[in-house]
């Protein structure tokens, strides 16, 4: 299955650093905006996508990634990236859904979802994952 891959790029200052949040949400379909501050681009879901992808992170600078854990979906990207040196943060699909209804955002599109996983990054910071054979390195004979 052909997927693309939809980044949002939100700048965030405040007093002691500056970041960038970067969510990744997995559909099939899609319409590309570019509204004021958010960037939103589509890669392949492949190696040469993922390729595609790190050149344009490498060009914004560090950023906290976070993806929406849809199925098998999200495992090789974040994997990937996690490879590449950046903070992936898989974050549980009922975890955003709690946080549109706590912002009482109803609008259901690839788009909006985008901006959405965003701004659950920005907001909740949610803690890195690490792949599974570096959890338990160490605790495996």
């Amino acid at each position: 299955m052909f997927l693309k891959r939809y980044l949002i790029r939100d700048q965030i200052k405040t007093k002691t650093e500056s970041f960038t949040s970067i969510s990744i949400f997995i559909g099939n379909n899609f319409e590309l905006q570019r509204p004021n501050k958010v960037q939103t681009r589509k890669f392949n879901n492949s190696s040469e996508g993922f390729n595609k992808l790190v050149t344009w992170l490498k060009s914004i600078g560090p950023g906290h990634v976070c993806i929406e854990a849809t199925g098998i979906y999200w495992k090789n990207l974040a994997k990937y990236l996690y490879d590449y040196g950046y903070k992936v943060s898989v974050v549980n699909p009922a975890r955003i859904k709690g946080f549109a209804m706590s912002k009482l955002s109803h609008t259901k599109t690839d788009k909006a979802d985008s901006v959405l996983i965003a701004n659950f990054c920005k907001a909740m910071k949610p803690e890195a994952w690490y792949p599974q054979h570096i959890i338990f390195k160490d605790y495996s004979s």
